[in-house]
């Protein structure tokens, strides 16, 4: 039987009592309705598994430590994923999928074409919400190393060199072919990148792949992709 895993978003000891968060508390011992001593594992990103027991305290719980091992080992090919930035649902499942598929590090983009623009305490808020996501989505899929968000950008600071998903390019995800064990991974929102996007990056290194006929919602696009680049050079099949 699977033990119940749980995200602390703190430093852990090697041994002893660590306190659970109120959503991770709740979802215990409310939702899941777990015991005193039931074992329970814990995580917080720094890719391993902390094994132990759940301690329960009245309406409070911690976990009391017992040993650790090493998490699951990352993807030989490193994802840096430039998201643009879509509509609530959209943008959750693609980082959602992103976290799922190895991705190392997700950066959000505000392209021509997004549909949300954000600054301020409302960017903020949203990135909160982001990092939840993927905090959920890490416990889910067994991962014990924790994605790198990085705050959003607007494409003129995008790196030199990558690919980027355009239904339009010549030449097709399947037969593209790299050495590198790294890649940048650009995917545009639901109208796309713009082609004054794709010019200017075409001429900075970028690399306009299609994968398809099909014209794919964003979070499908990112979700193929990436695994269609773990399946040919990382640790996917």
């Amino acid at each position: 039987m699977r033990t119940i895993r749980c995200f602390i978003d703190a430093p852990l000891p090697e041994t002893g009592l660590a306190q659970l968060g109120k959503d991770s508390q709740h979802h215990l011992l409310k939702v899941l309705r777990l015991c005193h001593l039931q074992p329970i594992e814990a995580i917080n990103g720094d890719g391993r598994v902390y094994c132990g027991e759940l301690q329960v305290d009245g309406k409070t719980a911690s976990i009391n430590i017992l040993e650790i091992k090493a998490g699951i080992a990352p993807s030989p090919l490193s994802i840096h994923l430039y998201q643009a930035v879509g509509k609530g649902d959209a943008m959750d499942y693609a980082l959602q999928k992103a976290t799922e598929l190895g991705v190392r590090e997700i950066t959000p983009v505000f392209t021509e074409f997004s549909d949300v623009k954000l600054k301020g305490d409302r960017l903020a808020k949203k990135a909160a919400h982001w990092i939840g996501v993927i905090q959920s989505a890490v416990i889910q899929c067994e991962r014990a190393e924790l994605p790198t968000l990085h705050t959003a950008i607007d494409p003129a600071v995008l790196p030199d060199h990558g690919i980027m998903l355009h239904p339009y390019a010549d030449q097709s995800l399947a037969n593209w072919q790299t050495d590198a064990r790294s890649v940048n991974v650009l995917i545009g929102p639901e109208g796309g990148l713009s082609a004054s996007e794709v010019e200017q990056l075409s001429g900075r290194g970028w690399t306009g792949l299609t994968f398809g006929p099909r014209i794919m919602r964003m979070e499908t696009a990112a979700t193929a992709v990436l695994a269609m680049l773990q399946a040919k050079f990382g640790d996917l099949g």
